[in-house]
C-alpha cells in the first residue's frame, strides 16, 4: 500500500509538472502570434528542459529514497537552488553548483529539513553587493559538515548558527573577499559545534606579506573567540585556484 501512495505521489507530480510545460508551450505560442523572436524561442527550450530535467531529479531522488533511508544528490542549479529541494525530508547529502550564491539559495538549502552533509560551488561573485549573506540560527538545523567553493566568501554565521556543524571548509579568493567586503569577518566564533576548520584562500597580492598576514590573523583570531576550539587548517596560495573538479568529496556517514 505504501508503494502504491508512492507511485501515486511521484504520478501527481510529473502531472503537474507536465500542465505546467503545457502553460509554457501556449504563453509561447501566443507571444510568437505577435513577434517572432529567437532570444524567445531560445528561453522557451531552456524552460522546458529545466521542466523536464525538474522531474528526472525528483523521480532520481525518490528512487534513491526507496532504497535507502537517506538521500544523497549532487545538482546543477545555473540561477537559484530550487524551492522544491526544501521538500524532500530524506535529503542528508548534497553537492550544488550555483551561478552565484543569494538570500534566496541560503533560505532554501536552509530549510532542507534532514541535511547533514552540504557542499555549495559558487562560479561567480555577485558584483553590487557589499554586505555579506547572514545564515540565521533558524536555518540548517541538522547539518554538520559545510564546504564552501566561492571566488569571494558571501557568508557570514550570526551567533547560534548552525548549532550542529562539527566540519567546516571554506575555499575563496582573498582579493575579490576583501575589494567587496572589506573584511574577512566571518561568524566563525558563532560555531558553537566546530571541531575542524579547514580554510583555504587564493591572493594575487602574494609578494605582500602584511596584507595576507593581516587576513590569517583575522582568521585565527575568530578561532580563538570560539568557546569549542576547534583545529584550524589554514593554506594560502599565490594566484588563482579554481578547482580541477565540481563537486567537494562528501564521504557517506
Amino acid at each position: 500500500m505504501k508503494n502504491l501512495t508512492e507511485r501515486q505521489l511521484w504520478a501527481r507530480e510529473v502531472r503537474e509538472l507536465s500542465y505546467d510545460l503545457e502553460d509554457a508551450i501556449d504563453r509561447f505560442m501566443v507571444h510568437i502570434d505577435g513577434k517572432p523572436s529567437m532570444h524567445t524561442f531560445k528561453g522557451f527550450i531552456e524552460r522546458s528542459i529545466n521542466l523536464m530535467t525538474e522531474i528526472k531529479i525528483r523521480h532520481q531522488l525518490g528512487t534513491e529514497t526507496k532504497k535507502s533511508k537517506d538521500a544523497s544528490w549532487k545538482l546543477v542549479s545555473d540561477i537559484i537552488a530550487p524551492s522544491w529541494l526544501a521538500s524532500i525530508y530524506s535529503l542528508s547529502e548534497l553537492n550544488i553548483s550555483l551561478q552565484t550564491l543569494g538570500e534566496v539559495d541560503i533560505q532554501v538549502l536552509g530549510d532542507i529539513p534532514s541535511l547533514r552533509l552540504l557542499g555549495i560551488y559558487v562560479d561567480k561573485s555577485t558584483h553590487g553587493r557589499d554586505r555579506k549573506l547572514v545564515i540565521e540560527k533558524n536555518k540548517f538545523r541538522c547539518l554538520k559538515r559545510l564546504d564552501v567553493y566561492s571566488p569571494s566568501l558571501d557568508i557570514v554565521f550570526a551567533p547560534g548558527a548552525l548549532e550542529k556543524l562539527e566540519d567546516l571548509s571554506l575555499w575563496f579568493g582573498l582579493d575579490e573577499t576583501m575589494v567587496q567586503f572589506g573584511g574577512m569577518e566571518f561568524g566563525i566564533e558563532n560555531l558553537s559545534s566546530l571541531l575542524e576548520v579547514h580554510i583555504k584562500f587564493w591572493t594575487w597580492n602574494s609578494s605582500m606579506p602584511d596584507f595576507v598576514r593581516a587576513a590569517e590573523d583575522t582568521i585565527r583570531g575568530a578561532i580563538s573567540m570560539n568557546p569549542n576550539e576547534p583545529q584550524l587548517n589554514l593554506q594560502v596560495s599565490s594566484g588563482s585556484n579554481k578547482p580541477l573538479v565540481l563537486w567537494f568529496s562528501i564521504p557517506t556517514a
